[in-house]
C-alpha cells in the first residue's frame, strides 16, 4: 500500500474508537452516530452524488428535483428514489416531505431501474439547508455534535458548510477513480496530503480512502 494511504488507514483504525464511544450516546441522539459504511465507502459505491429537493412523496419512494450534481452525469432532472430503510430504534430525523433538500448518494437498481440511496440505514442521504450539510449517520473526528433546529426538525448531528462539503466530494472525485472497484488513487501524494489538510471532513474522507482504495500505478 502507498505509505500515504497506509498512514490514513492506520489513523482510521484509531478514530474508530471515537465512533464506538459516540455510539454509546443517549438514545435520542443515537441516530447522529449510527455505525455503518464510512462516507468514503458510500461515495465509492454511488453511481451519482447529487443535492436534490423532494417535490413529491409516495408510499415507498419520493420524487426529487436535482439542484446540483457533485459526481456522475447520468441523472435526469427529476428522479424517483426509493425511500431509505431506517431502524425502528433510530428513525429518520423527520418524515419525508416536499421541500426537504438532501445530499443523495445514489445507485440504480438492476431489477426495477429505480434509484436507491447507498447504505443500510439512511447513511446515503444527508439533510441540507441553505448553508450547511448535516452528517447524520456518520461521525467525523474533530467536529462537534450539537442540536440544530433546521428544515422543520431538530437534528442532533455534526455539520459542515455546504461549500466545504461540495469541495470535499469534488476533491475526492478528482483524487480517486470512484467508479473503480476498489477505487484507485489518481492524484499524486502531495495533492492528497494537501486535500486531507483542508478540514476534518477532508481528513476523514482521506482516511476512508486509505482503508479501501489502492494506490495509483
Amino acid at each position: 500500500m502507498n505509505p500515504i494511504l497506509a498512514t490514513f488507514a492506520a489513523a482510521a483504525l484509531v478514530s474508530g474508537a471515537a465512533v464506538a464511544c459516540a455510539a454509546r450516546a443517549p438514545a435520542e441522539e443515537s441516530s447522529a452516530f449510527r455505525q455503518g459504511p464510512g462516507l468514503f465507502a458510500i461515495a465509492a459505491q454511488a453511481e451519482a452524488i447529487v443535492i436534490a429537493e423532494i417535490v413529491r412523496v409516495g408510499a415507498d419512494a419520493f420524487d426529487a428535483r436535482i439542484v446540483e450534481r457533485l459526481h456522475g452525469d447520468a441523472v435526469e432532472e427529476t428522479i424517483s428514489v426509493q425511500k431509505s430503510d431506517f431502524l425502528p430504534t433510530e428513525p429518520r430525523w423527520a418524515p419525508y416531505a416536499a421541500g426537504q433538500r438532501l445530499v443523495l448518494f445514489l445507485s440504480k437498481s438492476a431489477d426495477d431501474g429505480r434509484w436507491r440511496n447507498v447504505g443500510k440505514s439512511g447513511e446515503g442521504e444527508l439533510p441540507v439547508d441553505a448553508a450547511y450539510v448535516y452528517l447524520t449517520g456518520h461521525f467525523v473526528e474533530g467536529l462537534s455534535v450539537e442540536r440544530f433546529q433546521t428544515i422543520g426538525a431538530e437534528i442532533a448531528s455534526q455539520r459542515v458548510t455546504r461549500a466545504e462539503f461540495v469541495d470535499a466530494i469534488e476533491g475526492l472525485d478528482d483524487c480517486f477513480t470512484l467508479d473503480d472497484e476498489p477505487p484507485t488513487q489518481r492524484c499524486d501524494d502531495e495533492t492528497l496530503q494537501a486535500y486531507a489538510a483542508r478540514s476534518p471532513l477532508h481528513l476523514y474522507l482521506a482516511r476512508g480512502a486509505g482503508a479501501l482504495s489502492r494506490p495509483r500505478d
